[in-house]
């Protein structure tokens, strides 16, 4: 693999979210005689006695004259007209993808769906043994004061990349999820993704995104495409930058402490990961039954990772207003025996006051809404 290929992703001023570079044809000015005004021209006709050029171009420009713009008129008696040139044909390189391979575009991975969680593999147009380092994971290098060190190869950053990307533990059902593979369906889906454009690198300021960073909040009904969002967004950090995230689903980490007290593991040893690595993806944060034991474990897990600094994403079905959030239907509680009511918690009576003003400094909210992706999915 050479070192070209990788260091694309290693300069922040070449962002991973790129477009195809567009041809742009300056138009041609075409020059051609003047002819005679007589009588007729002058009042608006066309000469009969005009002969037809035999360039095409030429006669177009001829036929729009009167309604072409004159830049000016030359000494010589010519008129010079702006005339759009017929778009060429596009090379070759267009209709491919970033480099030589279709498949990862040169990026030297590719993303799949196993078992339970999404994994990584080199793709198959790289060589078996690094040509850079020989398969030794770098080399010696002379520095300008004389002394010798040791260089890791790029290879190795991709293998720790693949490693970091197997232990973010993102669900298979998005190995494919990428932000420009989003495809917006309201004002509010577009925003959200050119916010994450945006926090990744910033072209106006050339700045890139940096552990710590303030995080995302995106709220919304199911089915919008949160969690595809922020995992597009986690994938590129992982993959392109090499920065440690994790994804958690908020319902799994209520089960994984429930099962924990039963195994006698505790408390501690399931959240310290969560609250140690640089970003955390929770998912659906809120969802359970709202126990003073669920908001004690939300509570331990913001608070913490709130001191230490920590950039947190967060998707959520509850609003801020009661009108838009989230309606569940729960038991009656009291003397009122297998009733059922419809609950409109917000977020604020989901997570406390505590943790709710905490999350307006740790993260930037949105709220996204826009048809739902799963029943168009059923309706194909």
């Amino acid at each position: 693999m050479s070192n070209n290929q990788l260091n694309r992703y290693e300069n922040p001023s070449r962002s991973a979210y790129r477009s195809r570079t567009n041809i742009k044809q300056s138009p041609k000015q075409i020059v051609f005689p003047e002819s005679p005004r007589t009588q007729q021209e002058a009042e608006g006709k066309a000469s009969p006695s005009t002969t037809p050029s035999e360039d095409p171009q030429v006669a177009e420009a001829s036929r729009e004259l009167p309604r072409a713009r004159v830049q000016g008129r030359s000494n010589s008696g010519f008129y010079r007209v702006n005339v759009k040139a017929a778009p060429a044909a596009k090379p070759e390189e267009e209709n491919k993808f970033f480099g030589n391979c279709p498949r990862c575009e040169w990026k030297g991975y590719i993303t799949f769906a196993a078992e339970t969680q999404a994994d990584v593999k080199l793709c198959a147009c790289q060589a078996d043994v690094c040509p850079q380092c020989g398969g030794e994971g770098g080399s010696i290098i002379t520095l300008e004061s004389g002394n010798r060190a040791w260089k890791t190869c790029d290879c190795r950053k991709l293998a720790r990349r693949m490693e970091l990307y197997r232990a973010a533990h993102i669900p298979s059902r998005f190995a494919d999820k990428t932000l420009d593979a989003f495809a917006p369906n309201d004002d509010s889906q577009a925003k959200a993704r050119a916010h994450f454009y945006k926090l990744y690198y910033d072209p106006t300021t050339g700045r890139s995104f940096k552990p710590g960073d303030t995080g995302v909040l995106l709220m919304g009904p199911p089915g919008v495409g949160k969690t595809h969002l922020m995992v597009g967004f986690l994938r590129n950090l992982i993959l392109e930058r090499g920065i440690a995230c994790r994804f958690q689903d908020f319902g799994l980490l209520l089960s994984d402490m429930r099962d924990g007290y039963t195994r006698d593991i505790p408390e501690q040893h399931i959240l310290q990961p969560l609250i140690d690595v640089d970003v955390l993806l929770l998912d659906d944060l809120g969802k359970g039954r709202n126990s003073k034991w669920e908001l004690g474990i939300i509570d331990t897990l913001i608070s913490c990772r709130y001191n230490a600094g920590r950039t947190t994403l967060i998707t959520t079905n509850y609003t801020l207003d009661p009108e838009t959030t989230l309606r569940e239907r729960s038991r009656g509680r009291g003397n009122i025996d297998n009733e059922e009511f419809l609950s409109r918690d917000t977020l604020r009576d989901r997570v406390g006051d505590r943790i709710y003003s905490r999350l307006h400094e740790m993260c930037r909210f949105f709220f996204v809404r826009g048809e739902d992706y799963r029943q168009q999915v059923n309706k194909r």
